[in-house]
């Protein structure tokens, strides 16, 4: 039965970790590949995304760890501390959040108060402030490194949980709180009061825009924290553990770094078009290579012949 329940969880991983590595990879592409997308909203969404690929990749170990047998010593220490545990996803998770709340100071200064400079955050202030998340993500998430080690049956952590348990909580209040005001502000200010400064030469159309960011933004928002909070419920506030409703928060909990390329492509054009864009081009990509490989086949290699028009390797 342990085997079996083994084999189930790193088939569930699996699936969250291609997904979420594709998806996010799919994001950064987007974001490099077109010049127009370089604003300080998509950098931190691309933040968002290399936090996305953090989680993917470090799962990926713990994943394989679940079908390892664990022997005393130190190596059974160093796989509890940064694989079998999975601590080093994390921090990812922290960056997130610390992420999706800087976003929302963003939105609120940029609509609310565009003329105040000093509190807008331009693209060399992206770069420190995404440094400075995950220093501080590295550094909060250092404890369930330190102490975590093999007790000769299984992985656990050694610290004063319920002192860890209250930073995280903390953390998580403050995300919440930043981010509830400054979405509540943003909707009031669009929706009913309507006094949002804007220098677009067509009013309604800039207004649309924005609005459909905010919308965007929110639907994220609300995806990461469906997925969040309940772990840290489960995990910080219970005082009953629960084994199976633990794992199921767990695993919900990775789900949000496969969640936000999922939310662009229904509701931004702008990534669903360059999504488009790049599978197309995969597509062509594919058929030249096909054709390529069966002309040289049929007829012995000639580089004039390999000159396919667009439209025709489109239908290969």
């Amino acid at each position: 039965m342990e085997a079996l329940n083994s084999v189930i969880n790193a088939l569930l991983y699996s699936i969250l970790i291609v997904a979420a590595f594709l998806g996010n990879f799919l994001v950064l592409l987007v974001i490099v590949r077109n010049r127009f997308m370089h604003t300080t909203t998509n950098f931190l969404l691309a933040n968002l995304a290399v936090a996305g690929l953090w989680t993917a990749i470090w799962s990926i170990p713990f994943v394989v760890a679940t079908l390892l047998p664990h022997h005393l010593g130190k190596v059974a220490d160093f796989m509890c501390k940064f694989i079998s545990m999975n601590n080093l996803s994390g921090v990812s998770i922290l960056v997130s959040a610390s992420t999706m709340a800087v976003l929302a100071l963003e939105r609120y200064h940029a609509l609310l108060k565009p003329m105040d400079t000093q509190m807008r955050l331009t693209k060399g202030d992206v770069k420190r402030v995404v440094a400075g998340l995950w220093l501080f993500s590295i550094l909060l998430n250092t404890p369930t490194i330190i102490y975590a080690e093999y007790d000769g049956q299984q992985c656990v952590y050694v610290l004063d949980k319920k002192a860890y348990g209250l930073l995280v909580i903390l953390f998580t209040m403050l995300a919440t709180c930043i981010i509830t005001f400054c979405y509540f502000r943003i909707i009031k200010e669009l929706y009913f009061s309507k006094t949002v400064c804007r220098e677009d030469v067509d009013p309604l159309n800039g207004l649309k825009s924005k609005r459909t960011i905010v919308k965007l933004l929110l639907i994220q928002v609300t995806g990461f924290f469906v997925c969040y909070i309940p772990f840290v419920i489960v995990e910080f506030v219970i005082p009953r553990k629960m084994p199976k409703l633990l794992y199921i928060c767990t695993y919900l909990l990775y789900c949000s770094a496969a969640v936000n390329p999922i939310i662009y492509a229904f509701r931004s054009s702008n990534y669903r078009k360059a999504y488009r864009e790049i599978v197309l081009h995969l597509k062509e990509w594919i058929c030249v290579c096909c054709f390529k490989k069966k002309e040289h086949q049929d007829h012995p290699p000639s580089t004039d012949k390999c000159k396919v028009k667009r439209f025709e390797i489109t239908y290969c």
